[in-house]
């Protein structure tokens, strides 16, 4: 007998969820410290953060295994 399908509580139904993580590039912090042509420290966003220190990746929910769906 099968179970009843439900929205997976996981992505509600979406079959992607987002993780974040601290950004290596900056260590969370949102900035980076560069030297210009000059050999002059400056401090910039850090770019692939985009100056959060977080970075968000979409990836296929492993609860419901991209379906969207469980069964209960």
């Amino acid at each position: 007998m099968m179970g009843k399908k439900v929205s997976c509580p996981d992505c509600q139904g979406s079959s992607k969820v987002n993780i974040t993580e601290t950004c290596e590039m900056c260590d969370g912090t949102g900035m980076r410290e560069i030297t210009d042509d000059w050999g002059t420290r400056r401090k910039i966003r850090c770019l692939p953060c985009r100056g959060t220190g977080k970075i968000t990746e979409t990836d296929m929910c492993g609860m419901c295994g991209g379906d969207g769906w469980v069964e209960v």
